[in-house]
């Protein structure tokens, strides 16, 4: 649903990682990124899924598995329904399920904003992201290393009492480019490139 109240289409391309604004779309805990309160990540197997079945009404199941996970996770079955026409994409669909989730993947799943931490300057961003935009969510360790997401906004929350106005948004990994058939590329052994 857009801001506006209609309802809106995204196609397949809409969470796929794009070259983002870096200077006012990155939220991280360094002095050149935007302050948050908090950052919450996820490990764990909730998002672990090595068989999938696609189904659609008159097609056979669009199936695929991958059974190195299985051994280590055990078996995890996610079903979806589909109205796809072609089992063909039935099938690409499945497999490329399993192939995106048959690891487990640390995951950025949330940024308390708090009051914007009273700095006026970052409300503008802030109050313009709507559902579906496209962030980037850093952390840096105590430990060493980076935690560094670009996400897709799910959802947000907001808290208004008396002089505070606290937000917080729920976000989702964005794909890589790199999950997608591309022609003219070779991937998945498939080499997909036009000769002449």
């Amino acid at each position: 649903m857009s801001r506006d109240g209609k309802i809106t289409f995204l196609d397949r391309t809409k969470p796929v990682t794009a070259a983002l604004d870096e200077a006012n779309l990155t939220w991280g805990d360094s002095g050149l990124e935007k302050d948050y309160v908090d950052l919450s990540t996820s490990f764990d197997d909730s998002q672990i899924w090595n068989e999938v079945k696609v189904t659609a009404p008159g097609n056979a199941d669009g199936a695929a598995m991958d059974a190195a996970s299985q051994t280590r996770y055990f078996k995890r079955t996610r079903v979806e329904s589909t109205i796809h026409s072609d089992a063909n994409e039935q099938q690409s669909k499945a497999e490329y399920l399993v192939a995106r989730f048959s690891e487990p993947a640390l995951r950025v799943t949330g940024l308390d904003l708090g009051s914007a931490k009273g700095q006026d300057v970052q409300w503008p961003h802030i109050l313009g992201r709507d559902l579906h935009d496209k962030v980037r969510a850093r952390k840096r360790p105590v430990g060493g290393g980076t935690i560094s997401q670009d996400s897709f906004l799910e959802g947000y929350t907001e808290t208004i009492r008396p002089g505070v106005w606290d937000i917080a948004w729920n976000l989702s990994p964005l794909d890589r480019a790199t999950d997608y058939w591309i022609w003219g590329q070779s991937r998945w052994g498939i080499d997909t490139r036009w000769y002449w």
